[in-house]
């Protein structure tokens, strides 16, 4: 495949994410092809496509260095996973109900989350592309991501972001002022057509710096300002707070980081009134915010979790006693009553007992709930290599929502360094590049947008999750990581 037409297939495959997701959202992989749907065979081909014909390139411009450290990480993360999956079919199935350990299926897990996007972000990296040639593709993706969002929103139609499955909006933009205090402000924050708000704010806010850095260039288009307010009103009208808040903040830093970059070059004045239609848009965003039915959940969660619970009964002594009242009276000791549905009572009566019998403020995060419940899953497990290989995906441990820490719990130590380090590598490299041109005086910012959307990426995946085990972002992700590592390729 010559490098044109590998270009090409890398453009299709990130503007089209966003429609496997509403294919998803609708049909739940329903159509397959033997073990694996339809969406899994187009990312699986494409990665290997994309993977071949940059190591056909590599090989044709004499760059046997970068093949080999290629073809070496790839060969680590295989023997890994290998591994990693013998490890996590040894897990004892009696310590959880959903437990199914499975060599196989922890290999597909694996291969789907982690494999395949570093097989994608290699081809990149081989190919040298070049950051010109896949923004058009990252815009139209954000544009595709954020236009349903908002058209779903203004029209009141599509799914509410905090409710269960395709679950319609009460009302949309129109009517958020006409809400009365006691509807319930989640059933106005819409996610589009797509199966996971959580997600789409993720990828929303770690891509915003590319877009934002876009809109204020001197060779900027009225579609880029565009793109950047469609943005921000689709995270805000997500209501999830990375994507809102963390939205308007990249909108912020990229331009503090503009202006800076301006500061060291001609063309100040240039600058700033490049950037007044932009602080307009910024202006408007945040009123629209202050309206959002997001702004209103958070505070009514946040009034919620500071209301003092006081348990009706005393904690049993008897342990035959504990798993009815844990289903009686968890919700007293800010219990999701979810979690004795995944991990009973009856199964672990100490682990419980020491749950409810601590300060019960400390059950208010159910992300640090789900990492302590974990922990102990991986007590009982006891095997040695757990904390280097991990537990596994298979042992049918809930998601915690905090990624860089679940991975370490489920892939082990060595595990989370091997599948994160490429991402990470990409946001260092970013960053090192956006310091020389500082120090050259050179243009500097598309690495430092580069730098600030990896490092989004992270932030959103430790404190809310839903980005490095989450098909959507994780893809998104290998973007601005392939095009952090051709920066050279362009001198900048």
């Amino acid at each position: 495949m010559k490098r044109r037409y590998a270009v090409t297939v890398a453009q299709v495959f990130f503007a089209t994410l966003p429609l496997w997701e509403i294919y998803r959202s609708f049909f739940h992989s329903r159509f397959e092809i033997g073990p694996l749907a339809v969406e899994e065979i187009w990312l699986l081909a494409s990665g290997l496509a994309i993977l071949f014909a940059g190591a056909a390139y590599a090989l044709k411009k004499g760059r046997k260095r970068a093949l080999t450290a290629a073809a070496v990480s790839l060969a680590i993360l295989l023997i890994y996973t290998l591994i990693h999956a013998r490890h996590a079919a040894g897990f004892d199935p009696s310590i959880l109900p959903g437990a199914a350990p499975s060599f196989a299926v922890e290999c597909y897990y694996v291969l789907r989350l982690y494999l395949a996007p570093f097989a994608i972000l290699a081809g990149l990296f081989l190919l040298d592309i070049r950051p010109s040639e896949l923004m058009p593709a990252v815009k139209l993706a954000v544009g595709i991501l954020a236009g349903v969002v908002c058209v779903c929103c203004l029209t009141g139609t599509g799914f509410a972001t905090y409710q269960d499955g395709n679950t319609k909006i009460l009302g949309g933009f129109f009517t958020w002022l006409a809400r009365s205090g006691s509807d319930d402000p989640a059933r106005y924050t819409s996610k589009g057509l797509f199966s996971s708000g959580n997600e789409v704010g993720a990828v929303l806010f770690f891509l915003s710096p590319l877009l934002c850095r876009d809109a204020l260039a001197k060779n900027r288009k009225w579609t880029d300002l565009l793109l950047v307010f469609l943005t921000g009103f689709a995270a805000v009208a997500l209501g999830t707070r990375v994507g809102a808040l963390g939205t308007l903040l990249m909108i912020v830093l990229t331009l503090l980081a503009v202006l800076a970059n301006a500061l060291r070059q001609k063309g100040f004045r240039a600058c700033l009134r490049r950037a007044v239609p932009y602080v307009l848009l910024f202006a408007v965003l945040l009123g629209v915010y202050v309206l959002s039915p997001g702004r209103a959940l958070q505070t009514r969660r946040a009034e919620t979790a500071s209301a003092e619970r006081t348990p009706a009964a005393l904690v049993p002594a008897e342990d035959e006693k504990l798993p009815a009242y844990v289903k009686d009276h968890g919700w007293e000791h800010y219990i999701n009553k979810w979690f004795p549905e995944i991990y009973p009572a009856e199964n672990d009566t100490d682990f419980w007992r020491r749950v409810l019998t601590r300060d019960g403020k400390l059950n208010r995060d159910d992300r640090t709930f789900k990492e302590a419940l974990i922990a102990r899953v991986s007590e009982r497990d006891g095997r040695g290599g757990d904390l280097w290989l991990g537990i596994g995906r298979t042992s049918g441990v809930p998601y915690s929502e905090r990624d860089l820490s679940f991975q370490v719990q489920v892939y082990g130590i060595i595990g989370a360094i091997l599948l994160l380090l490429p991402f990470a590598a990409a946001g260092i490299r970013a960053g090192i590049k956006a310091c020389q041109n500082l120090i050259a005086r050179r243009d500097l910012t598309r690495p430092a947008a580069l730098c600030l959307s990896l490092i989004a990426a992270f932030g959103a995946a430790y404190f809310a999750g839903h980005v490095f085990d989450s098909t959507l972002p994780t893809y998104a992700l290998i973007a601005p990581a392939g095009m952090a590592f051709a920066l050279r390729a362009e001198g900048k």
